[in-house]
């Protein structure tokens, strides 16, 4: 379900729109361990009933004020949701666990302007997420019954799997986009960003870890030329150059 409502007080300078969402989660699942090719523990169900369901209510809110003709500056929040759910890849009994919803609230504050007769547009905006709960995929090994999940050293052969669990976090940055026109058909556009991340998962032994798959920092200069060539047809050579900061694919990582 979703309902919008928006307003405008003093048109073309204030306007203000809100959103709301209804989400439901998936339903309980019955799981056969034989469909997952692994054996029930004694006095295990078989199949086993995993709840990953949850009722929930999202909002979206936004604000823009149009202070001159070429420049405008807005705000907006809005929270968000996944449903719960359960380890999606169980070697044995023990590893078929569930996994937390995840919550998060989520503000942009930002400016929009146009400038020189639309020759030169440069946008920038600041946000920061709070995530409530935020669920992550951490390597374990398991250690046959009865020893405990993650005996270090393991006596015995061990068995790999993904433990998810959940914890707040905070990620903040700030986003630049520049593009120019300086002459009929040559066109240069450039943007940055800056990403910054704070989670308790990523704080192990002291050491400060970085989220996996997100880079600090990004950045991209591109230009084009458009060179006429009759009939309505174009030539536009490009040239494009991307920064990406390191990304790191393993929660392992300092």
């Amino acid at each position: 379900m979703i309902g919008e409502i928006a307003v405008a007080v003093e048109p073309q300078k204030w306007a203000g729109a809100s959103e709301f969402f209804g989400t439901d989660g998936c339903p309980q699942q019955a799981i056969s361990w034989e469909l997952l090719h692994i054996l029930p523990r004694p006095g295990q169900p078989n199949p086993i009933v995993v709840d990953a369901s949850k009722k929930r209510w999202d909002w979206k809110a936004g604000i823009d004020y149009q202070i001159t003709e070429d420049v405008m500056v807005y705000g907006q929040a809005a929270t968000g949701f996944r449903s719960p759910g359960f380890n999606p890849r169980p070697f044995t009994a023990r590893q078929l666990l569930p996994i937390d919803a995840e919550s998060l609230t989520a503000y942009e504050l930002g400016v929009k302007s146009d400038f020189m007769e639309n020759r030169l547009r440069v946008n920038l905006a600041g946000f920061y997420s709070d995530y409530g709960t935020r669920a992550i995929g951490r390597p374990r090994q398991e250690c046959p019954e009865p020893n405990p999940m993650d005996l270090s050293p393991c006596p015995v052969t061990t068995t790999p799997w993904t433990d998810y669990v959940t914890g707040p976090a905070k990620i903040k940055g700030i986003e630049l986009e520049v593009t120019a026109v300086p002459v009929d058909g040559l066109t240069i556009d450039a943007t940055a960003g800056y990403t910054k991340v704070k989670a308790d998962d990523l704080l192990v032994l002291g050491a400060t870890r970085r989220i996996t798959g997100l880079p600090e920092w990004l950045a991209s200069v591109g230009a084009q030329y458009e060179i006429g060539m009759g009939n309505g047809a174009l030539l536009v050579p490009r040239l494009d150059w991307f920064y990406s900061g390191s990304v790191h694919y393993s929660v392992v990582n300092d």
